[in-house]
């Protein structure tokens, strides 16, 4: 049993065949700028995704560390999504036919104005839009998005270690 959101009535009850998880450090950690580093394997269980994120106290601005559906992607988000235009978005993703079966890591160096992810020390994305320049914090979750009939079940997110380095005083 779990509680779903409901716009014109709030939060109710409901049975779900399955349940999901997220650990976050909201109440623990926040920073803004630096490296933030996870070693993770992620396994190929669709539609079951995994996320590795940060946020702050609204939805946008976040940044996608890693998430894995279809694709393994990493990115930014930015905007409102109640305006014209809606969500706006940097992002870039890999197959996960090359990088969903062993632990890889994953890095995001945040500065005042650029945003640079890695895969295992390469880069695989970069944007100078979308930067937040608030405190945010780590959010690593598994999620379903869509029904799952349960051989894909039960679904895996490995989280070897998290890093987060700030910068250097003056940087």
């Amino acid at each position: 049993n779990g509680k779903v959101w409901n716009p014109a009535i709030g939060f109710f009850p409901k049975e779900f065949d399955y349940t999901s998880a997220i650990i976050n450090t909201g109440n623990s950690f926040r920073q803004q700028y630096g490296l933030f580093e996870a070693k993770v394997r992620f396994n190929r269980n669709f539609p079951v995704n995994h996320a590795i994120w940060l946020v702050s106290d609204v939805m946008l601005p976040h940044l996608d560390l890693a998430r894995a559906g279809k694709k393994i992607s990493v990115g930014t988000f930015w905007g409102n999504p109640n305006a014209k235009g809606g969500v706006d978005k940097k992002s870039d993703s890999v197959s996960r036919n090359k990088y969903g079966f062993d632990y890889c890591i994953f890095s995001l160096e945040w500065t005042r104005d650029k945003l640079t992810w890695k895969l295992n020390g390469i880069p695989v994305c970069s944007s100078t839009q979308g930067v937040p320049q608030v405190p945010m914090y780590l959010n690593i979750n598994s999620s379903l998005y869509q029904d799952a009939d349960g051989s894909v079940l039960p679904a895996e997110l490995e989280v070897d270690w998290v890093r987060c380095y700030q910068p250097a005083v003056g940087k």
